[in-house]
């Protein structure tokens, strides 16, 4: 694991093909601090990152991104 810090909390995406296309999907992370959004800046612009992970580029496109309050245990 590259990045111990960072906690996928919640990968959702549209299925059975409904809606238009390309479908839509939304990636939740819990992150340390806001540093670690320079961190995946810098990766993302990164030659030999973008290359290794190539396949990236071709299933995913990053639309938009925001940072939010941590909702705790209030949904569970």
């Amino acid at each position: 694991m590259q990045h111990p810090d960072d906690e996928l909390v919640l990968n959702i995406g549209r299925t059975w093909r409904l809606g238009q296309r390309p479908g839509i999907y939304m990636t939740v992370w819990r992150v340390k601090d806001l540093a670690v959004i320079n961190r995946w800046n810098e990766e993302f612009q990164d030659a030999g990152i973008l290359q290794e992970h190539g396949e990236f580029a071709e299933v995913a496109t990053i639309v938009d991104a925001g940072v939010y309050a941590d909702l705790g245990n209030e949904v569970w």
